[in-house]
């Protein structure tokens, strides 16, 4: 079994396993940098992040839970009363394809490397990902009251138009991540003037932090201490530079 099957069969469970999904993440190599995260223990935190990771992953690569896959419809025949049927449904809401609001994001998008206005994109897309779900909540609720059909009509209205925009949004943030390194200035070959400069810089500093250390550790006692002191005492020796005055 593919560890993409693997996680097929898992997301089907209906009680996850949490040391399985660590594992399935592990081998998918999702994020190196969360294993220890999630090997540090299975509190409420731990299952909701590595669940949410790896429904994530599930839905760019559109991998879809096992058993919804292989379940076939069953249409089980069976008389109504007339007063037993339910209302049917108006062509226009019937013509919406209301589906399930899912957290649309990239996992490789760094919410802190974004620009200021890329990061209003991005909290607007959680906004509206929490509004989605209230208003799909509220659709499910009156989904066969026959006298609400017009507010399942602007319910149905909101999600897709918050879908919309939120896709846009996405678009916009993954298309600059994707071209973010394109962006930063080339640097320019430095002058031999401008190479001088920034050596004798450099230099300058160096010596400010010898003698610094010098009179700070002049009357160490610690081994590591007395050798770096050493180390120091000859690099201003090869320039020439004075600190008798520091041992005094």
């Amino acid at each position: 079994m593919t560890t993409h099957e693997r996680l097929a069969t898992w997301l089907a469970t209906k009680k996850r396993d949490y040391k399985t999904g660590v594992q399935i993440f592990i081998d998918l190599n999702i994020d190196v940098k969360k294993i220890e995260f999630f090997s540090s223990g299975a509190e409420k935190i731990h299952q909701n992040i590595l669940f949410r990771q790896l429904e994530n992953y599930a839905r760019i690569h559109k991998i879809k839970p096992k058993k919804f896959e292989e379940k076939k419809p069953v249409h089980v025949p069976r008389a109504k009363l007339k007063s037993q049927e339910m209302p049917k449904a108006s062509k226009e809401y019937a013509a919406q394809k209301i589906e399930r609001p899912l957290i649309d994001t990239n996992p490789s998008v760094k919410y802190g490397d974004l620009p200021e206005n890329l990061q209003e994109l991005f909290k607007q897309n959680s906004q509206m990902n929490g509004e989605m779900k209230a208003l799909h909540a509220e659709l499910k609720f009156i989904q066969d009251d026959p006298e609400k059909e017009e507010r399942r009509k602007e319910l149905a209205e909101g999600i897709v138009e918050r879908k919309e925009k939120s896709r846009a949004n996405w678009d916009v943030i993954d298309t600059w991540w994707k071209n973010r390194d394109a962006e930063k200035p080339v640097e320019t070959e430095k002058s031999p003037e401008q190479k001088a400069a920034d050596e004798a810089l450099k230099k300058d500093k160096r010596i400010k932090a010898n003698l610094n250390y010098i009179r700070r550790y002049k009357n160490t006692t610690k081994k590591k201490q007395k050798e770096e002191l050493e180390a120091r005492k000859k690099e201003l020796d090869a320039w020439k530079v004075s600190y008798e005055e520091l041992l005094k």
